[in-house]
């Protein structure tokens, strides 16, 4: 699942930023390809989320093939209630992936910018590129992951919350801030952040 989700996504941001009209300020560039990529990629790999989803959380009550026993599950679930039924939980994962690509591309884009343009990382004449590659990602995941921990925390919430009132990630968010304070709508965050910054800042080092 992860390597069709990372081809479509890098492949997509690529072409859509080299692509777009000469009209849209360079700034933004990164914000729409980063957001437009993610979006295609999360909604192309959702069925196989689900898969996934299903698969972990199987209980064999018999002596059958938990891989077998899901698909037909999920074929099912398709007779039942159509083909849409296999992006259940895409809007949950649209509303945390789709901004924090957008954060990330942008803060990455500026920060390689700004350390060529100052020449920040230059030794001996030449370009660190590692350097600024590595630096750029960490700095712009961990404000990615920052400003959109809210979404995350609501997203997991949503997914476990059984009340009936809670029908929108942004009524849940609210719910949230109202019972916990602000402070409610970050938790997890430092693990989140130990977890996304390091992927952040070797993901996209040229080597």
């Amino acid at each position: 699942m992860a390597v069709p989700a990372n081809v479509i996504y890098f492949v997509g941001y690529d072409t859509l930023r080299t692509s777009l009209p000469s009209s849209i300020p360079p700034t933004l560039a990164p914000l729409i390809a980063g957001m437009s990529a993610r979006t295609f990629a999360v909604a192309a790999i959702s069925p196989l989320e689900l898969f996934r989803t299903r698969l972990q959380a199987y209980h064999p009550t018999e002596n059958r093939s938990s891989f077998r026993s899901v698909l037909e599950g999920i074929s099912s679930l398709v007779r039942e209630q159509g083909l849409r039924s296999l992006w259940r939980g895409l809007e949950l994962t649209l509303w945390r992936d789709v901004p924090f690509s957008g954060i990330y591309w942008t803060g990455y884009e500026y920060l390689r910018h700004k350390f060529k343009q100052h020449e920040v990382f230059r030794r001996g004449g030449e370009a660190g590129f590692f350097e600024e590659a590595f630096t750029a990602g960490w700095a712009s995941g961990t404000l990615a992951a920052f400003l959109t921990q809210p979404f995350d925390v609501s997203k997991t919430r949503r997914q476990v919350y059984s009340g009936a009132d809670v029908t929108s990630t942004v009524r849940l968010m609210g719910m949230i801030r109202q019972e916990e304070g602000i402070r409610g709508l970050w938790k997890g965050f430092v693990p989140r952040m130990l977890k996304v910054a390091p992927a952040c800042a070797i993901m996209y080092v040229p080597f």
